[in-house]
């Protein structure tokens, strides 16, 4: 349409340049300098045909049909919208839906003679009731055999009879598939009933719009109940003719610069709503319900007034009531809406008296980010709208298939539609519509459709089921509906800034979760500990290889250590740095500090010495606890206080010095500026996590723990504090075996442990070795604890088979709100889980999910965690600006902690972990939350674990690649890309999968994204290089080449180089384990695990462990 002559004059018109013809000459009036040189010449050598479109710009449309001719029964095309039903009738992933309607008028009785004979004359008054289509694009006024209508006679039914008859014949006729080319694309229907009768109207929109479809009826009606009335007189002028003339009417500088407008917007639409949706929609048979909403005209009328009164139309009104609630369901504040308008153009009043589909669509970008009142959103949306239509030539049939260009097909679907017939129904009809009536429309999940008159205001949203689950579609009706009510029957909410609260049922759902005040003892974080000293001095406390100590010993040993700070006059609230491996000087060292009333503040002591310096500064740290055999040497003002050298102390040296709030400890996390942040948690935060979950799991006095995790962990918190204040044993790990499986297998065999506390990860490790030498039968904890990252689906089904007894705890939270602030206790798995449930908040906190104005999310809609109660931390440590961005002060000045994650409340008040707000990428302009395309992975059957990351391989462009685990053999790259695709739009796929043997974990078992990366990186350079020769492998002794062959395997790598760090090419412990016991498997028992492991963590290289097994067989 239209042409690059048009095209270049309406880019200069645009360019605020005036262009006219006048005595066969161009004029133009501008800003001086604004026509450039190649515009003039573009004027002079198009002369001619410029000054015919300057020309034909100046008609109208009337002119045009004036001199527009056609030819009763020839072909003409479709419009846009046409083309578009058509289309979307044989579109299979949306369901292969028509675009059409059911309508079913009630009336005291209807006689099917005289319908049928009614309905024949109005088909032959009406050309566009015998059109025919095909999917060339074409359509034609055809001669089709006598019209008949349907019958039925329901009038001696029962009620239960009768409605299950109704609902299949409704059923039937809302997915009758029309043949177009050939049939009526209509079909009426008479159903008696015993007090009255039916009449239902199916009809496709393609061949009428709204307007058309109220004109028929109403003439139907005229000549059914009024046969002596006279029926409008028809003119010459036709749907056919509209058709060419509008063609023509297009082919002008106007269209091109509409087109001209919308192309320049493209960049800046939104996609549509993202709303929860029912996992694998919407690739489903298309099915649609109708829930039905009405103002009396009184309360119509005033809200109209209203609406005047602060200066928008009621359409503005409603299209931003129905732009609020989904809004308030959708993970964004920024949206476009599809629009479907009645387009007639100005023809004369004839055109009113014409049947055919004169509608077209137009993209609405709804922004309702900030804080506005509902009225400033009207204005927003109604300026937006106004200018849109000033600019309709272009339809948005047109704007979406110019986006699709620049996005993609998933992108290019807009499924929430606004219909409106305001201002269009000028009387209303004498038949009752029913229950009965409903719409479809392919490609659209709500479609909002708003109409007025004499009745007041009638709204439909038509549904498609399947889409939403039940819960969420009727809470968001039925808000709407409230919005409206509101909306007419006071000014409050149209200058009110919150208008969506969230729905009772969900407040209460939400309330009852967070219902966890409990009246937990309050103590100091060593207090209990120190008491079990006293009450249970010759119970052992802890063990580490040959090491047994008992609580008096306990006490001793922190009392040295107590004696020494107090020595050095270390005052109360002071922050005293812990530099120590997994050992028990560690319970020295943080009881001792904790009872002279400082702080303690746990550094890696693997980690840089820059990242030491860092925390020992921000800190204000002056003394640090560690041992003589730490080489690195501490800046000057640091007092080192070796561990290993001092002597016990007395009991009476510890004590309870500090208030609740004081400061107990300090754990630091990785900050986004690459600087690390203390958490400073007060002993009354940490307290109320360790009563609660030793009330709640029943720790008692006869546990045994097995330490785990790193002191800089905060798990370790309760490690320590947990266990002691019940008079409980901490087992230690070999220092030297701290990860090695197979010991914590003898650890949990000899010492009898009973609680397990740790990552996800470490437990897998634990259940592969068992399951590598099928120990199945031996003796397991009682209680599992993990946390700290994602746990497989699978993973606590694993355990309950190995102990059916088992209490398995899936526990989360933050460092920032006191080790954990949720759990949730498996029973058994549900077929509909992507992950296992966050849980529900431990007693004395609380969880918000909160859209991005801070306002609380519906159930099932994706919001950012934030964590409430006495858990909370008091902030970072020296850090208030970062404080600030993270602890936000919410409603009554409570403190909240912002966790950066995402996550949504289910029905049954447990909250669904979404991912990390930051684990997001941006690909062809789209969002994409990449723990979304873990969570699709996850829930396939035969996935253990994966991760997704993005990485580029030019500074351009990231692509989205995914390392992941299969439990079963020869599953193909190909495979899992094609049952992935069914879960996730086209868009969010993974350019490439690599399966693994493990995914990289950090030393603290969780999903390290930064050495998942490098080993995509990694993989990719070495799919890019050769092979290593035949005749080097061939040079290799048996030993070199099983190894090397082991490692190519659990990498999935096609070469290796044997000296080549594992730990640079994605090797972690999860698989150095896992090869650790296929070497076992290969060499016997020659090759012990535990020896292989410790060899390879510690010589990460094929040869040095080829070398090292080569000793053993000798």
């Amino acid at each position: 349409m239209g042409s690059l002559v048009a095209e270049r004059l309406a880019e200069i018109e645009n360019k605020g340049i005036s262009l006219k013809s006048e005595d066969g000459k161009i004029l133009f009036k501008g800003r001086k300098g604004t026509l450039k040189d190649d515009d003039k010449t573009f004027l002079k050598y198009n002369k001619s045909e410029a000054l015919r479109y300057l020309e034909w710009d100046k008609l109208t449309m009337q002119d045009i049909l004036r001199d527009t001719k056609v030819v009763s029964g020839e072909k003409f095309p479709l419009t846009d919208i046409q083309l578009a039903y058509m289309l979307g009738r044989n579109d299979i992933k949306y369901g292969s839906v028509s675009c059409q309607i059911l309508l079913e008028l009630e009336y005291d009785e209807m006689d099917p003679v005289r319908c049928e004979k009614i309905w024949r004359e109005l088909i032959s008054r009406h050309e566009m009731l015998r059109a025919s289509f095909t999917l060339d694009g074409y359509q034609w006024i055809a001669d089709k055999k006598d019209f008949t209508i349907n019958y039925f006679d329901y009038s001696n039914l029962d009620d239960d009879s009768l409605n299950h008859e109704l609902t299949m014949l409704r059923d039937k006729e809302i997915r009758a598939r029309f043949d177009l080319k050939n049939e009526y694309p209509f079909s009426v229907s008479v159903v008696k009933l015993k007090n009255c009768s039916y009449m239902q109207l199916t009809i496709e929109f393609i061949v009428a719009d709204w307007i058309s479809v109220m004109m028929v009826l109403k003439e139907f009606e005229t000549r059914y109940f009024e046969p002596e009335a006279e029926l409008p007189n028809m003119t010459e002028l036709t749907f056919h003719k509209y058709i060419i003339a509008y063609e023509k009417y297009t082919d002008s500088i106007a269209y091109e610069k509409d087109k001209l407008y919308w192309l320049n917007k493209l960049k800046d639409i939104p996609p549509a709503p993202v709303i929860n949706v029912v996992s694998g929609s919407p690739a489903s048979e298309a099915k649609f319900i109708r829930y039905k909403y009405s103002l009396s005209l009184d309360k119509y009328l005033k809200f109209k007034e209203r609406a005047q009164k602060y200066k928008v139309t009621p359409n503005v009104a409603l299209i931003t009531a129905y732009a609020s609630v989904l809004e308030k369901w959708s993970e964004s504040s920024r949206f476009s809406l599809n629009l479907t308008l009645l387009n007639r153009m100005d023809a004369g009043e004839e055109i009113d008296t014409i049947v055919g589909d004169f509608t077209t669509t137009s993209l609405l970008n709804v922004e309702m980010e900030g804080k506005k009142s509902f009225c400033e959103y009207c204005s927003s949306i109604g300026n937006e709208l106004f200018n849109n239509m000033e600019h309709r030539l272009f339809s948005g049939v047109n704007v979406v298939r110019e986006y699709a260009k620049i996005k993609n097909s998933d992108m290019a679907l807009f499924p929430y539609v606004f219909t409106s017939a305001i201002g269009q129904i000028k009387s209303s009809l004498k038949g009752k519509m029913t229950d009965g009536c409903v719409s479809s429309t392919p490609q659209v999940f709500i479609d909002c459709q708003a109409m007025d008159g004499d009745f007041g205001l009638s709204i439909n949203w038509d549904v498609r089921q399947g889409i939403f689950p039940k819960y969420t579609i009727e809470k968001m009706f039925k808000a709407f509906g409230n919005l409206v009510t509101e909306l007419a029957e006071g000014n409050e909410i149209w200058e009110k800034f919150d208008i969506m609260d969230l729905p009772s049922e969900d407040r209460q759902i939400i309330d009852a979760a967070n219902s966890t005040k409990a009246d937990l003892p309050t103590h100091l974080i060593h207090s209990e500990v120190l008491k079990r000293i006293k009450d249970s001095g010759e119970r052992i406390a802890a063990k580490q290889e040959e090491k047994t100590i008992t609580y008096k010993e306990l006490g001793e040993y922190s009392g040295g250590v107590a004696e020494k700070l107090a020595d050095l006059g270390t005052l109360i609230g002071e922050n005293v740095g812990v530099i120590l491996p997994k050992s028990l000087y560690e319970l020295y060292a943080v009881l001792g500090i904790v009872s002279v009333g400082a702080t303690y503040v746990p550094i890696d002591a693997s980690g840089v010495v820059h990242r030491r310096d860092e925390i020992i500064t921000n800190c204000n740290i002056k003394k640090v606890v560690t041992l003589k055999s730490y080489e690195e040497s501490f800046p000057n003002h640091i007092t080192r206080i070796n561990i290993d050298e001092v002597r016990k102390g007395t009991i009476s040296s510890l004590q309870c010095l500090n208030k609740f709030s004081d400061n107990a400890y300090i754990i630091h996390t990785s900050g986004s500026t690459g600087k690390p942040k203390g958490v400073v948690i007060t002993h009354e935060s940490a307290v109320n996590t360790i009563e609660d979950i030793n009330r709640r799991f029943e720790i008692k006095k006869d546990d045994v723990l097995l330490a785990l995790s790193n002191l800089w962990f905060d798990l370790s918190v309760y490690d320590i504090f947990g266990i002691l204040s019940v008079g409980g044993k901490i087992v230690y790990p070999e220092v030297e075996r701290y990860i090695d499986p197979s010991h914590w297998h003898e650890l949990v065999e000899n010492e009898g442990v009973t609680v397990w506390n740790s990552v996800p990860a470490f437990m897998e490790m634990y259940y592969s070795y068992i399951s590598t030498y099928n120990l199945n039968n031996r003796r397991f904890p009682g209680i599992v604890m993990l946390s700290g990252d994602w746990i497989g689906l699978d993973l606590f089904d694993n355990i309950k088979k190995l102990a059916r007894s088992t209490r398995c705890i899936s526990l989360g939270g933050a460092t920032e709100a006191s080790i954990w602030s949720i759990f949730y206790e498996y029973k058994n798995k549900e077929d509909w889980w992507q992950s296992i449930p966050y849980g529900k908040p431990l007693s004395n906190q609380g969880f918000m999910i909160l859209d991005k104005k801070m306002q609380e999310c519906p159930i099932g809609v994706k919001g950012e965690l934030y964590i409430r109660g006495k858990g909370v931390a008091k902030g970072y440590y020296n850090e208030p600006e970062t404080t600030e961005k993270s602890f936000i002060k919410f409603k009554n000045g409570e403190t909240i902690y912002k966790t950066g994650d995402y996550g949504r409340y289910m029905k049954d008040g447990n909250i669904e972990f979404l991912g990390r707000i930051d684990n997001q990428i941006k690909v062809h302009g789209y969002r994409i939350e990449l723990g979304e395309i873990e969570s699709a992975l996850r829930s396939l059957d035969y996935v253990k674990d994966c991760v997704v990351v993005a990485t580029s391989e030019n500074l351009k462009e990231k692509n989205i690649y995914s390392l992941v685990v299969v439990n079963k053999e020869n599953v193909s790259e190909e495979s899992i890309l094609k049952d992935i695709s069914q879960l996730i739009p086209e868009y969010m796929n993974p350019k490439k999968i690599f399966t693994v043997a493990d995914i990289p974990l950090s030393l603290n078992g969780k999903t390290d994204r930064k050495k998942s990366i490098q080993l995509v990186n990694e993989i990719l350079e070495t799919l890019k290089e050769n092979s290593s020769s035949d005749a080097e492998v061939e040079a290799m002794d048996n030993v070199l080449k099983t190894v090397r062959t082991i490692w190519l395997k659990a990498l999935d790598l096609t070469d290796l180089d044997v000296n080549q760090d594992l730990y640079d090419i994605g090797a972690d412990s999860v698989i150095i384990s896992s090869v650790s016991s296929e070497l076992n498997k290969t060499f016997d028992d020659r090759v012990a695990f535990d020896k292989i492991l410790i060899q390879m963590l510690n010589c990460p290289t094929v040869k040095a462990t080829a070398d090292y097994i080569k000793e053993l067989l000798n």
